[in-house]
């Protein structure tokens, strides 16, 4: 069993678990986008009448409160899922995980492409040379092959040099595969912290928006009310 301060060296690989469990429970990438693109049609606190009338901040609002409402939701049945659920779905990131670390490694069918490619391009170099001197070629074409060089080149040498920073960076991952593998419970624990908080939040948005959703509905009684006196006012 590892300490730890030795499980702190895989912060993203939990994150990255983590997010593939939550989308896999819910889809709560699709509530979120809702969240943002209603949030962008609503005022802020104490707003005034928009341009399309009282009306339609109410409205808007009231789709704000909905769309929280279904993230609370969302976040509240992650967060109560018990260690057993939680437990096949990290089961299966990593099962997904075990796959991208496959298509990754060395030989791998991934570097099978990437040195394929440097390969065929380091021919393609050497004729694209050829071209560049050949005087049977129009002049403004030599040019233009004789400008490319340099970059053409530099980016088959990078290629060659990011294969092997992703061949390193690969053996990392699959080390923090392992520490995950032996310590699953640890991370469960962590996510289960990490849910809860995350489930709270969701409340205090749900609290801003229906005390937002109050302000729209005393702000469109005093719309509608020029004489001062105002909608009913419940707080």
């Amino acid at each position: 069993m590892h300490s730890v301060n030795t499980l702190k060296a895989c912060p993203v690989l939990i994150l990255c678990l983590a997010a593939t469990c939550s989308l896999q429970a819910q889809g709560v990438s699709d509530i979120l986008k809702n969240v943002q693109e209603v949030s962008a049609t609503v005022l802020a606190t104490g707003q005034t009448q928009s341009a399309t009338g009282p009306d339609a901040d109410m409205a808007a609002a009231i789709d704000l409160l909905k769309a929280q409402i279904e993230q609370s939701m969302t976040a509240f049945t992650k967060s109560s899922m018990p260690d057993a659920e939680k437990l096949k779905l990290f089961d299966k990131s990593l099962a997904n995980l075990d796959m991208l670390l496959d298509q990754t490694k060395e030989a791998g069918a991934l570097d099978g492409l990437i040195q394929k490619s440097y390969a065929e391009n380091k021919k393609k170099l050497d004729a694209i040379k050829q071209k560049a001197n050949d005087t049977s070629i129009p002049a403004e074409m030599r040019a233009k092959y004789e400008s490319r060089l340099p970059s053409f080149a530099k980016a088959i040498e990078a290629t060659g040099e990011k294969r092997l920073v992703l061949i390193r960076t690969r053996n990392d991952l699959a080390k923090r595969r392992d520490l995950v593998v032996q310590n699953k419970q640890f991370y469960i624990d962590m996510m289960s912290f990490d849910d809860l908080e995350a489930a709270n939040q969701t409340l205090d948005n749900v609290i801003t928006s229906m005390n937002n959703l109050n302000d729209v509905i005393d702000n469109l009684g005093a719309a509608l009310n020029p004489a001062g006196s105002g909608g009913p006012t419940v707080r």
